[in-house]
């Protein structure tokens, strides 16, 4: 017997059960992977999926993807934010929800390899360096004298 359930949450219930996109695990509770996917996570996986086809080196021996050495999971959220057009704010998602998405859908097929002593020259491993500990009016100052240097030595 059941106390505090309706009739339409118990066929509610039911329905999925028979549509497969609910599944009991233990005690009523059932897994979040069977939960209907929302607009923006699908349009985030599209985008995901798009990025990797035209910047990230598919693997041969394996079925992923690899970005560029050094690229964080923030710098790409950032890229997604800056793809999506004045007329796409419906499907803006905040870092933490970029992050559990990430982690669910793409880790398996999108990685992103660190940074090692053989990723990057060294004046661009000093350069990122340099510019991570920097204020926004010296980054400017100083990423054009490196720059320079980097490309006309």
């Amino acid at each position: 017997m059941a106390y505090g359930i309706s009739y339409g949450y118990l066929f509610d219930c039911r329905q999925r059960v028979l549509e497969g996109r609910h599944s009991f695990v233990h005690g009523l509770k059932y897994e979040e992977d069977n939960r209907k996917i929302s607009y923006k996570r699908e349009h985030m996986l599209a985008w995901c999926k798009q990025y990797a086809d035209e910047y990230g080196q598919p693997q041969p021996d394996k079925a992923e993807t690899h970005l560029s050495d050094g690229l964080t999971i923030e710098e790409l959220w950032d890229e997604y934010l800056l793809s999506l057009g004045e007329d796409e704010e419906s499907k803006k998602i905040s870092l933490s929800y970029w992050y559990k998405i990430f982690e669910i859908d793409c880790k398996p097929w999108l990685k992103i390899p660190s940074i090692n002593r053989f990723s990057q020259c060294d004046v661009c491993a000093s350069f990122k360096l340099l510019k991570e500990g920097l204020t926004k009016s010296q980054k400017g100052e100083y990423s054009i004298q490196i720059l320079f240097n980097c490309f006309h030595t």
